[in-house]
């Protein structure tokens, strides 16, 4: 005979191993920044900002910004599925640098 707490706590265990494997994906990824190698360090206090702030700073498309960072070609992290860009490069606008459609 089927208990229905039995499938409730088997429901509820089914969502916490969900949101735990959720949360393993989200510690590989800021682990990940803290052993990187590149030129920006996550770890001394710089400022990183969303597409959407970056977009409201340059004047660029979200949609440009979001494609040049998912392709390599800006310098961007995705941070707990969002991207985001060091405040310091897009106040010189290096970030676009090897961008040729949006610098030059």
């Amino acid at each position: 005979m089927n208990d229905p707490r039995s499938a409730e706590v088997q429901s509820r265990l089914r969502r916490i191993r969900s949101f735990q494997a959720m949360l393993d994906v989200e510690v590989k990824e800021l682990e990940s920044l803290l052993t990187s190698d590149e030129d920006i360090d996550f770890r001394k206090g710089e400022r990183w900002v969303s597409t959407a702030e970056v977009s409201r700073i340059t004047g660029f498309d979200p949609s440009t910004i979001t494609r040049k960072a998912v392709k390599g070609e800006i310098v961007a992290r995705r941070i707990g599925g969002r991207w985001k860009f060091p405040k310091s490069k897009i106040d010189d606008l290096s970030l676009f640098k090897e961008c040729p459609e949006i610098s030059g």
